[in-house]
């Protein structure tokens, strides 16, 4: 009796086998950015935030450089943890819910827009929903943050951060840096087609409340 055929018939299924599970397994998709979210006080949430990139136009040394604010956001998940894929190679911002505002509406409204800080139109309309005849704007400050700083750095800090009146959004920065050193550190993501960019940063969040310092930012 020959008993290699009912034995080459169990290898050439094997064989089979083993291909098709090979060729039904896909590689996971690797993001461009990952991220990881940390919180500026015990009570600041850090799940569930929307999160956007804006890429940097020029050169980015001079901060804060002009961005192109994107036209998708992600949203942190309980660990405050975030991914973004198929981002374009480039230098980016990184902006999250601020808690005052439509973050929604802010995206439909700015996304794909250049922010320029050296053009106030778009700051007026960002920060409050009508201007104020004064000029006026809050100041959003962060915990421990003296407000007896020196103007320029005052002047610098808020605009550049997004941190005033109604503005959905808030650019990533290093808290720690600007409340103990006075230092503006934007949060940069260098993205690359190899592996993936990672980046950590502290997030904060403010109510609707109208109360607080104010700054004169425009006549």
């Amino acid at each position: 009796m020959n008993r290699r055929k009912p034995l080459m018939q169990m290898i050439g299924l094997s064989l089979v086998l083993v291909l098709s599970n090979a060729c039904g397994t896909t590689a996971a998709p690797v993001p461009s950015v990952s991220g990881m979210l940390t919180p500026w006080g015990e009570d600041i949430p850090i799940a569930g935030r929307q999160v956007v990139l804006c890429q940097i136009v020029g050169e980015w040394q001079e901060l804060p450089a002009d961005c192109v604010l994107l036209e998708s956001a992600v949203v942190s998940g309980e660990d405050g943890g975030f991914e973004f894929f198929d981002v374009p190679p480039g230098a980016y911002y990184v902006l999250y819910d601020s808690g005052r505002g439509d973050f929604d509406g802010g995206l439909e409204r700015w996304g794909g827009h250049t922010f320029s800080w050296d053009d106030s139109e778009w700051q007026k309309e960002l920060f409050w929903e009508e201007e104020p005849d004064d000029g006026m704007a809050q100041m959003l400050a962060p915990r421990g943050f003296e407000l007896e700083y020196d103007v320029d750095f005052l002047l610098l800090y808020f605009p550049a951060t997004l941190l005033l009146g109604d503005s959905p959004f808030i650019v990533a920065h290093n808290t720690g840096q600007a409340v103990e050193d006075h230092v503006l550190e934007l949060v940069v993501i260098n993205v690359t087609e190899e592996l993936p960019s990672m980046v950590e940063f502290p997030v904060l969040k403010f109510s609707d409340g109208r109360s607080g310092t104010y700054m004169r930012l425009f006549d």
